[in-house]
């Protein structure tokens, strides 16, 4: 799409509701909307600053793939609270949950160094208990986990589910990403603890400039993940 802008500004409509922080974007005056045209109303300065920034980026053409803060605003904005049930059956087969056959020692040894802290604090936090096992055939979590993880789910306001919609999928598990934002773990950690099996591959084989080049991709993808939810909880 051509560009057909000049000027993004950002407008504190504030002062309409005190009693609620409301930003919004305008190009040449006119307020942004959502592809489903959405007012594209922000409660984080932060967040508004970092969307105008994509949208002052843009020269001849509108990238959309260059702009990933508002495409994942767009998200929350946009999809419905039952959206999260796309994200049910990674409850069942958590990344964290399915360790490497006990022969593979080295590996299963890493899993268990970076996969358990995930695990343990979501227990403590929230009294979930997951099962976890060497073997290839899905396991049956408890009923009681299940039930936890989907209200959690279901309760997250728009903004946070909208960051799950996008980094559960891109980590295979719910529970790396209830682990990274409550403890605001850098990309670089969430890709360590995603990746292990790829990171063992390329230590045990050697270089391999493809898959290097996948998880560079992937680790851009997390810290913009990431990024957006620190963003969206900043005033």
């Amino acid at each position: 799409m051509r560009k057909f802008y000049k000027q993004v500004e950002i407008c504190n409509q504030t002062d309409a509701n005190p009693k609620k922080r409301c930003y919004t974007i305008t190009l040449d005056g006119k307020p942004i909307k959502t592809p489903l045209k959405n007012p594209l109303n922000l409660e984080s300065k932060k967040l508004s600053e970092k969307i105008a920034a994509e949208w002052i980026a843009q020269e001849e053409e509108i990238i959309p793939h260059t702009m990933p803060l508002t495409q994942i605003t767009n998200t929350a904005l946009d999809k419905q609270k039952s959206d999260v049930e796309n994200l049910f059956p990674f409850i069942e087969t958590d990344l964290l949950v399915y360790r490497a056959p006990k022969e593979e020692k080295a590996l299963v040894e890493k899993q268990n160094e970076l996969w358990d802290k995930p695990l343990l604090f979501i227990e403590k936090e929230f009294d979930i208990n997951f099962k976890i096992t060497n073997q290839i055939i899905p396991i049956q979590q408890p009923a009681e986990t299940i039930q936890k993880l989907q209200k959690f789910l279901y309760d997250l306001p728009a903004f946070k589910r909208a960051a799950y919609l996008n980094l559960v999928p891109l980590t295979g598990s719910v529970v790396l990403p209830i682990y990274a934002f409550y403890n605001a773990l850098s990309a670089e950690d969430v890709l360590n603890i995603s990746c292990i099996d790829e990171l063992h591959q390329i230590e045990r084989w050697g270089h391999d400039e493809e898959l290097l080049q996948s998880l560079q991709n992937t680790k851009k993808e997390i810290s913009i993940i990431l990024d957006f939810y620190r963003f969206s909880e900043e005033g």
